[in-house]
């Protein structure tokens, strides 16, 4: 499996607003392009559950979490 990144909510709201500054913005939207996207779920519930949403901006942020790889929880039991 190829380099992926793990992009947190506040990385893809500024994204999707357009308000990342420029050379972080092409940066980020090159690794969008390629597929190379991860989030996790509870970015992916942030984003659903994000204020103020209209429905451009829902069809937009669930074609985003569409293409992206979800990174489910994990829960480990520890042993003391």
């Amino acid at each position: 499996m190829g380099q992926t990144y793990l992009i947190d909510t506040s990385c893809v709201i500024k994204y999707l607003n357009e308000t990342l500054p420029e050379e972080s913005y092409q940066v980020v939207n090159d690794i969008f392009i390629k597929g190379l996207t991860s989030i996790s779920v509870i970015t992916q519930i942030e984003l659903l559950s994000w204020k103020q949403l209209d429905t451009s901006d829902i069809a937009v942020i669930k074609e985003f979490i569409g293409y992206s790889n979800i990174v489910p929880l994990i829960f480990q039991k520890i042993l003391t």
